[in-house]
């Protein structure tokens, strides 16, 4: 094969790939931009106020067994329950079952860029995080948090503990 053949066989590969995942995306993307829509829907049908207003995220169930389920969809609160809507599934969570929430960077081996975890503690034993943008995690959590208690629960996570150096060990050789 000549160069000018290998070049546009190359070509040719990533312009089919690329209409391959175009075709996966699009769709679903379109549909995940109308979930809040439908949570608020949802809300409206059952006549219950919305304490926060719904939004996109990523959420993930840590059973207490051991098994996890992670979804993206999005996640609004009401009076009485959480809802969180994916393409395919719908999750439910009375508010009287939460118990506990922190703020996470990390969440079961986890990290997302851009966006931190609100994680709750329910009554089952289970933790249930919702991967929501820095700038309203603390909105969240505030908004999740149990009746009775001040401000967002618990507070942050503490701070990782500084490194070698800083805690008096010498670097390297020196």
């Amino acid at each position: 094969m000549t160069p000018a053949q290998v070049v546009l066989l190359v070509v040719g590969i990533l312009v089919s790939v690329g209409a391959v995942q175009a075709a996966i995306w699009i769709p679903i993307t379109r549909r995940l931009r109308r979930l809040p829509g439908k949570l608020r829907d949802d809300f409206a049908a059952a006549g219950e106020a919305i304490v926060r207003e719904p939004e996109r995220v990523r959420f993930v169930r840590a059973h207490a067994g051991g098994g996890t389920l992670e979804i993206m969809g999005a996640a609004g609160l009401g009076e009485r329950r959480l809802l969180v809507r994916s393409l395919r599934t719908t999750v439910e969570v009375p508010r009287s079952e939460i118990e506990r929430v922190r703020i996470e960077k990390w969440f079961r081996s986890r990290r997302i860029a851009g966006r931190g975890f609100v994680v709750m503690s329910v009554a089952s034993g289970d933790e249930l995080a919702l991967a929501v943008p820095y700038a309203v995690q603390d909105a969240w959590a505030a908004a999740l948090a149990p009746p009775g208690v001040t401000g967002a629960t618990a507070a942050r996570a503490p701070a990782p503990a500084p490194s070698g150096a800083a805690r008096g060990r010498p670097r390297g050789n020196a």
